[in-house]
């Protein structure tokens, strides 16, 4: 039988491992490690450990108890509730990114490290969560052509990054015949598009266009290129 292999490590970078962190990122295998710096390791590997978010509410309202806030399973394993709940706790219900993060949001599925980010932001009990990184990798046992692959994150409150191998390959084959064609426009739309999707990580809009008009004149005055 083909099988898949999927595996990824990373870290969270805070002031320490308190009730919130466990209860989010728990069930990522997570283990805080000796450092100056305030890291803990999290991990995701298909089969072994690829966290759901059945698992996730099941931790949140263990959370709930040890908090000793009121919270009934009413059997219906509702994250909007347990989080609701939570979120009346630490005072966030009237977050207008809240509302439109939480109230509407689907959980089903694989948990979204980008989403339990925001809870931890959100639910605040000491550890000021500055960062969180990660790298995946993923393969067939077939070694298939294009079948293996990887990919990173990089996520804080002021950046969101993601990249991933075939995201690459994709650009390069494009750019690549682009320069074939000799077409300069469709050459600078490419890396264009590219730059913007970079900077568009950048949460603040006003230092994002600070920062893309610094760009725009590092480009333009470069004179190595």
């Amino acid at each position: 039988m083909q099988t898949h292999d999927y595996r990824a490590t990373g870290a969270l970078l805070l002031e320490r491992v308190t009730p919130v962190i466990e209860a989010l990122f728990g069930a990522f295998a997570l283990n805080a490690l000796p450092s100056d710096n305030g890291v803990a390791s999290i991990a995701r590997i298909a089969k072994h450990c690829d966290p759901q978010w059945k698992h996730i509410y099941d931790y949140l309202v263990r959370l709930a108890a040890r908090l000793d806030v009121p919270f009934r399973d009413d059997g219906m394993h509702s994250m909007t509730s347990i989080l609701r709940t939570l979120a009346a706790h630490f005072q966030v219900r009237h977050d207008d990114e809240w509302r439109q993060r939480i109230e509407h949001g689907v959980f089903e599925g694989p948990a979204n490290l980008d989403v339990l980010f925001f809870l931890a932001s959100r639910f605040n009990d000491g550890h000021n969560l500055l960062a969180l990184t990660l790298e995946a990798s993923w393969h067939d046992e077939q070694q298939k052509l294009f079948q293996c692959g990887g990919a990173g994150f990089f996520i804080s409150q002021e950046l969101r990054l993601s990249g991933a191998s075939t995201d690459i390959l994709h650009f390069g084959a494009n750019l690549r015949k682009a320069l074939l064609r000799g077409n300069v426009e469709e050459c600078a739309l490419l890396v264009a598009f590219e730059t913007a999707d970079l900077l568009a990580g950048i949460s603040d809009q006003g230092l994002r266009k600070q920062v893309r008009l610094r760009v725009a004149e590092k480009l333009l005055s470069a004179t190595s290129c």
